[in-house]
């Protein structure tokens, strides 16, 4: 071979493999993810007259966990050599931070459940955990936490009365989604698709279902049919080992409740409604990710939400991953334990030194790029066996190899999707719930100032929502009034609560005394609490405590009231009798109409014996006794 075709053939060679070269020199930075999981397997409810509250099944719970230690391989550590591991930039590798993480759950117990399974695998019992200074022993040694080092993560379970549970479950409370579910029941093309499936589902009834009402085996419980039916394939030996029932009556079964859900969670033409789970939780989606670019990196490292199936249908369909090479995954219900999930990375040059991204202080010599230089990509995992890997799908009908977006671009699509206001929320579904109230009388007193009444003062329709202090933090402007004001109002109850029962009362006085009329003033006066007002007469006047109660004898009980005092002088004509004044008084005084007229003149207050500085050595109180000795009148002798 000449020297001439030598050249020539190393020339093509390095032609060839100058992309290769260049692929293996980019490294990809993560900066961080958000993921929503499917709940895992749950007790099905069998009996419709006796409904009992559905809980996490094992295998459910194993199904989370497996989900979450698939997660943990890829942006913590690996300990699986087939899966790369792109660890999120700083992020704690052992120890469970959860300054760095938001987990976000539905109060539903299988829910709640599924998120604490999915922790475990994402942060195993570590025994050798870091702590300042809390678990050394004084005689020496430390403190482990019980279960071989058993870390404690922070879950927020969200109830249907927290605003913040329409962004992972955003059918939930919109009047508008349940009105347009119901006019495709009462539809013609759903009545006669349920006679249709009739006698399918009347073939296997008794033998899956012998205890549930037959009358709920039908289309129009496809899903729930389909629930009860995995379950019972899967924990049932009869039924698995039948030949009645088998794994294609199961995916039948599986088919039939896909068509149904889909048709209840996705758009119908230009209506979105049905769709307002995935257009929330993409808001979510945005809301994170530009939480943690504002921070340049350090806040919503791993933001983790749990939930239903509708979320996933809703977004596949607004997303157009339905609709491309591999619609027919997205087109159908996820296995339990199946995550999606959006991450945000940066590349760099690998012939720059390498650093370890996943150290603990990394954040701080690693800086985060500008914004037209990060990028998004979406990642899916249907179910969570071992075998499946989180795979990269492209979004917006891009190519199949479009796999990565720009994260301006990314955002500028998915805000049009997106429903990123509360109060938007409110008013699309119709929704009467009581933050909804307070969310519309805030905006109506803001609209003129904000210009929308959106509460958010952006008039673009969301295209390309802002980056707000909702959107940072997840608490609107909005909110933060309506907060406030509730906290307001409550510690002043508290504060007219606490002086009530210290006894403080409001009286209406007359200025000047009682002959004076100079206009009434109010004025705060201290007596028993429960006493009212009026009551400080009788005993001890105004002193009077609860415990001294005045003594309320009736007439003709065997008691009568008997006059200890005269009133006036006989001698010099100021008979009682005499005056039609001192009678009444003396009645008054008696029968106790007017106890405000009747004015002690005692002290009954508590005093304290060390002010009053008398010496507690003094002799005590003696008898005095006396001997009279009479005269001469025959008297004798007393003793007193």
């Amino acid at each position: 071979m000449t020297p001439t075709m030598t050249a020539v053939s190393l020339l093509l060679l390095l032609l060839f493999i100058q992309p290769i070269l260049s692929q293996s020199t980019i490294k990809q930075i993560t900066w961080a993810a958000v993921t929503y999981t499917y709940h895992g397997e749950k007790t099905p409810d069998f009996s419709s007259s006796t409904p009992r509250i559905m809980d996490l099944t094992p295998l459910g719970a194993q199904q989370l966990y497996d989900a979450g230690t698939g997660l943990r391989n890829r942006y913590i550590t690996s300990m699986n050599i087939s899966q790369d591991t792109i660890p999120i930039v700083g992020i704690s590798v052992h120890d469970l931070d959860n300054g760095q993480l938001d987990v976000v759950s539905m109060k539903s117990p299988y829910v709640a459940a599924s998120a604490l399974a999915f922790m475990q695998g994402l942060y195993p019992p570590y025994k050798d955990v870091e702590g300042d200074g809390e678990m050394a022993r004084r005689e020496g040694g430390r403190f482990e936490y019980p279960l071989n080092g058993y870390q404690y993560p922070s879950i927020s379970t969200l109830s249907e009365l927290d605003f913040n549970h329409i962004w992972i479950a955003g059918k939930i409370d919109c009047n508008l989604y349940s009105k347009s579910v119901i006019e495709t029941i009462i539809s013609p093309a759903y009545a006669n698709r349920i006679n249709d499936t009739q006698t399918y589902y009347s073939s296997f009834t008794d033998l899956v279902f012998p205890d549930r009402d037959s009358s709920t085996i039908n289309y129009a419980y496809a899903w729930e049919v389909y629930e009860g039916a995995l379950y019972q394939y899967k924990h049932n030996t009869t039924i698995q080992n039948s030949t009645s029932f088998t794994a294609d009556d199961l995916a039948i079964l599986r088919s039939l409740a896909s068509e149904q859900q889909w048709t209840f969670n996705t758009p119908h033409t230009d209506d979105l409604i049905n769709a307002v789970s995935g257009r929330t939780f993409a808001a979510k989606v945005l809301q994170r990710l530009n939480a943690n670019i504002a921070s340049r990196g350090v806040f919503s490292k791993l933001s983790l939400f749990f939930g239903t199936h509708e979320p996933f249908l809703a977004f596949f369909a607004l997303s157009n991953l339905a609709t491309g090479a591999s619609g027919p995954q997205f087109n159908t219900l996820p296995d339990h334990g199946s995550t999606m999930t959006f991450e945000l990375f940066s590349t760099q040059d690998s012939s720059l030194p390498d650093r370890d991204v996943s150290s603990e202080n990394t954040t701080a010599t690693i800086t985060m790029p500008s914004p037209d230089q990060l990028s998004v990509r979406f990642l899916f995992r249907n179910g969570s066996a071992p075998p499946e890997d989180m795979r990269s799908y492209s979004l917006f009908g891009r190519g199949n190899s479009e796999t990565v977006i720009p994260w301006l671009e990314f955002r500028r699509l998915m805000g049009r999707i997106a429903m990123t206001d509360a109060l938007d929320w409110c008013r699309t579904c119709e929704a009467k719930t009581i933050f909804c109230d307070a969310f519309e009388a805030v905006a109506v007193g803001d609209q003129s100032g904000n210009g929308d009444g959106n509460g958010n003062g952006n008039g673009d329709g969301g295209s390309e929502p802002p980056l707000t202090h909702e959107s940072q933090n997840g608490i609107s402007a909005t909110v933060g009034g309506v907060i406030g004001a509730a906290v307001a109002v409550a510690l002043f109850l508290l504060l007219v609560a606490g002086l009530l029962c210290a006894g403080f009362r409001v009286e209406h006085r007359k200025r000047g005394g009682a002959g004076r009329d100079l206009g009434g003033i109010s004025v705060i006066k201290r007596a028993s609490c429960g006493s009212g007002i009026g009551n400080a007469g009788g005993f001890k006047g105004a002193d009077r405590l609860e415990s001294d109660t005045d003594l309320a004898i009736k007439s003709g009980m065997g008691a009568a009231v008997v006059r200890h005092e005269r009133v006036g002088s006989w001698e010099l004509g100021e008979s009682p009798n005499a005056d039609f004044k001192h009678r009444s008084l003396d009645k008054e005084i008696e029968s106790g109409i007017s106890p405000e007229r009747v004015v002690s003149g005692t002290d009954y207050g508590r005093r304290s014996r060390e002010l009053e500085r008398e010496n507690p050595f003094v002799d005590p109180v003696r008898a005095v006794e006396r001997v009279w000795e009479g005269g001469g009148g025959g008297g004798g002798s007393s003793k007193v």
